[in-house]
């Protein structure tokens, strides 16, 4: 097996501002929120008489959302009834699309949402170099990770869990180390951390959420946050994903080894435990010429790239689709893969035509530039047959490709 992992609008403020007094206001005023005339709310609104919290617009009755008379929370435009978008009458959340757009993307459409963390990924690069800064949309290697803005990790700590805003999982650092699965459900199952007992082993998909494959660290790793989660990094951890052979899943998070794995069920792992809500395939849903992951918000094309070879090519393909009325499309990450079982007989009625080769991800595998440009770039595939795991392979390979849009 190759080399891989398994792992507001900026306030503008453009107004003359009273001067700030942080420790206490005059005249009856909140203590904290910038303005000291009678405002009622604490924290930087930044209006006289708004009534809500942490929106800088006179009046606006929602709190945060930046516009004057917007009817709902979050960075939209005048007179938009959906949060999160920026565009002035689109009628769904998130997707930033033209005007009379009616599908939804992002975050989720049923909550409660799974958004997927993406690697660190900052760099971009060609066949045998870094690019910076990189490619705009129409250049050359457009549309590859480091190009695209995604969630980032969003955890925190309180003792020994680690919480991920992004999904809602809840993580235990209580370990078990050098047991096989049998060991590592029992341990997961018989777990009290922070007075919780509904812990459990993660899925595949769970523990992808974990990865780090961006390398801005080190060019071997570790693919994992080792600050926020001490003693995993070099670690293969196990899954109750189960493989076609009557094995189980593990993710390993060393540096120099590969990402997903099978491993015989007496093999031997770590088992880091979970808690939160699971993934379930019922979560994908075919719509038109497209499928929804109604958990992650993402759009999935529903047919294979044709016509291209290459990975330059095929990322030009993906930024040059246009699909049920959209022109987004990008090639997908290689965490996006990772957590996307296209070929899973679960959904096989789902994803039409999908076929367990190897998919092109939009993530270069740039431990080889950490040695010294120039070097042939690899990139990273996602190999749906035997073993189920990222595998790292040269950009003049073919290699199948399905593009995607959002979250």
């Amino acid at each position: 097996m190759s080399l891989s992992h398994i792992v507001l609008f900026t306030g503008l403020w453009l107004a003359a501002c009273e001067p700030i007094n942080y420790m206490h206001d005059a005249r009856g005023d909140a203590t904290g929120d910038v303005i000291n005339n009678a405002d009622p709310k604490v924290a930087t609104d930044l209006q006289t008489s708004d009534p809500n919290l942490g929106d800088p617009d006179t009046g606006d009755p929602p709190g945060g959302d930046l516009m004057l008379g917007d009817s709902t929370p979050e960075a939209d435009a005048v007179g938009d009834p959906w949060a999160g978008d920026t565009v002035q009458g689109d009628t769904q959340p998130g997707d930033n699309e033209l005007a009379g757009d009616t599908a939804p993307v992002a975050p989720c459409i049923t909550p409660p949402c799974w958004l997927l963390a993406d690697s660190a990924t900052l760099d971009c690069v060609n066949a045998n170099n870094w690019l910076h800064p990189c490619p705009s949309a129409g250049q050359d290697y457009a549309g590859q990770d480091g190009a695209v803005a995604l969630p980032v990790p969003n955890v925190s700590a309180a003792g020994l869990t680690r919480s991920d805003a992004l999904n809602g999982l809840t993580w235990s650092l209580a370990i078990a180390e050098d047991v096989n699965y049998l060991e590592a459900a029992a341990h997961c199952g018989g777990l009290t951390t922070a007075a919780y007992e509904d812990w459990r082993m993660p899925s595949v998909a769970e523990l992808v959420s974990l990865l780090d494959l961006g390398y801005s660290r080190d060019a071997y790793g570790p693919a994992i946050d080792v600050t926020q989660f001490p003693g995993i990094a070099e670690r293969k951890l196990w899954s109750d994903t189960a493989v076609p052979t009557d094995a189980h899943a593990v993710v390993n998070f060393a540096g120099a080894l590969d990402g997903t794995a099978e491993l015989d069920t007496f093999g031997s792992g770590t088992a880091l435990c979970v808690r939160g809500s699971t993934l379930s395939l019922s979560r994908f849903v075919a719509e038109a010429e497209h499928v929804v992951d109604q958990k992650a918000g993402l759009w999935w094309q529903n047919t294979n790239v044709v016509g291209v070879v290459g990975w330059r090519e095929v990322l030009a393909a993906c930024e040059a689709l246009v699909l049920d009325n959209h022109d987004d499309w990008r090639l997908p990450t290689i965490k996006e893969l990772m957590i996307t079982p296209l070929t899973n007989v679960g959904i096989a009625t789902v994803f039409v035509s999908a076929a367990t080769q190897r998919y092109w991800s939009a993530t270069p595998d740039v431990r080889a530039l950490w040695m010294g440009p120039p070097v042939a770039v690899p990139v990273w595939s996602f190999d749906y047959a035997f073993y189920q795991a990222p595998m790292s392979v040269a950009q003049s390979s073919t290699h199948l490709a399905r593009c995607v849009r959002g979250p």
